[in-house]
């Protein structure tokens, strides 16, 4: 039996052993294609376009996200109180009505916010420093 040589057992050749390997990045210009009829898909792509170029200069305030990823996360924790609760129903009525209270409430807090204070925003920045540019 012959063995063929895999290309694993070749030697490589003077030149390709000399030369080094250069890696770098390049910035390329990534293109989107969207339906033109797609509206939502289109005001995505400018928000994200838009926010890109914005916090390339400017940092992110995630104040407001932070406030309302905490929101939701004690509104979760209300109603996994409720649901796990190792009170049997009757007795457990009190505490029914409490959490689910204060899930209602915690939600009517996080659609307060997403409606008035947010609005239609697609990024909250922090202001600029104007000591860095002079």
């Amino acid at each position: 039996e012959k063995e063929t040589p895999s290309s694993t057992d070749k030697p490589l050749s003077d030149s390709a052993a000399a030369s080094p390997v250069v890696d770098y990045e390049e910035d390329e210009l990534e293109l989107l294609q969207v339906d033109l009829g797609d509206m939502v898909k289109i005001k995505q792509v400018l928000d994200e376009t838009v926010a890109s170029a914005i916090l390339e200069n400017i940092a992110e305030d995630y104040g407001w996200d932070n406030f309302k990823l905490g929101i939701m996360a004690l509104s979760c924790v209300f109603a996994m109180i409720a649901q796990f609760a190792p009170i049997p129903f009757p007795e457990s009525r009190p505490v029914l009505g409490v959490c689910g209270a204060l899930y209602f409430a915690l939600s009517g807090i996080l659609q307060f916010v997403t409606t008035f204070i947010d609005k239609d925003c697609i990024l909250w920045t922090k202001p600029a420093d104007i000591s860095a540019s002079t």
